[in-house]
């Protein structure tokens, strides 16, 4: 009775608090109505994915146009590599997740900490941990419910490609997976953004808009500048999303080129995000 006794009062420590954080993060989006909103819309649009563009995927991809178009929708070259996925629904499944995620991620993300703090709730959650447990552990949290979301979509996209063609069940394990690390990379600075703008805003919306207009101030100050001072056209393979071109028509090992990027973005804007965090007032 004693020795478990002692084991209750040992303290919980920082690793487990920051994964309690994220674990109610996950908690959260089902127990708000905000949350449920989210889920909702992000139900009925993969519903209408689902049900035309992927569901018709091996019609598609054999289209004369479909690399032309993917060409100008994503401003990429070499489009025809994509023809090299075995898997027809995935191939138009991860074209679309590409563009689509990373805007579903300002919405659904936004929330990590401005809520609390228009509530003056943060005080009390830094009774039981540190500013830097709260904040990474909401981010993470954020990262987590993500990737659950890609993992439900890859699983359906999948589950339509075997059903169409069971021969094609043993290329869904190593094309799921490739899918889903990739996007998990791709999401890390676009939620490392709304981080950022939910520790200076008072709302979730307020950060959704900043994260929007930021994002856009970006692109179009790049290429204001890189028009009037071409030397600058380096800058534009800085941007976030840079590399999503380059990784769409990427193959096996050679996608690990393009992740570094995303990867060094989303440590330096959580750098100055918690950075900020740390000094405003709770």
């Amino acid at each position: 009775m004693e020795s478990q006794s002692i084991q209750e009062l040992k303290p919980v420590g920082s690793g487990k608090r920051i994964s309690i954080i994220a674990y109610y993060e996950l908690t959260r989006l089902f127990n708000t109505r905000r949350g449920w909103i989210a889920l909702i819309a992000f139900a009925l649009v993969w519903y209408f994915i689902f049900r035309y563009p992927v569901s018709y995927a091996s019609s598609i991809v054999t289209q004369p146009d479909f690399t032309v178009m993917i060409s100008q929708a994503l401003g990429m070259l070499n489009a025809d590599k994509l023809l090299d996925w075995p898997i027809a629904e995935l191939t138009i499944y991860w074209v679309i997740s590409l563009i689509l995620y990373p805007l579903f991620s300002l919405f659904i993300t936004a929330d990590q900490i401005s809520s609390d703090r228009a509530r003056g709730t943060l005080r009390f959650l830094v009774l039981r941990s540190t500013r830097f447990e709260l904040f990474i552990g909401r981010y993470l949290g954020q990262m987590l419910i993500l990737t659950i979301l890609v993992f439900a979509t890859v699983s359906a996209a999948s589950g339509m490609a075997v059903y169409r063609d069971a021969s094609l069940l043993s290329h869904v394990p190593l094309n799921s997976s490739f899918i889903l690390f990739h996007l998990f990379v791709v999401l890390l600075p676009v939620v490392a953004i709304t981080a950022l703008t939910s520790v200076v805003c008072q709302s979730a919306r307020s950060a959704t808009f900043l994260a929007i207009i930021g994002l856009s101030a970006s692109f179009i100050l790049t290429g204001l500048a890189i028009h009037y001072f071409p030397k600058l056209a380096f800058l534009d393979d800085y941007l976030i999303g840079a590399q999503v071109s380059d990784l769409a028509i990427s193959v096996g090992l050679t996608s690990l080129n393009h992740i570094s990027l995303p990867i060094a973005q989303a440590l330096v804007i959580l750098a100055i995000a918690y950075t900020l965090f740390n000094w405003k007032a709770l």
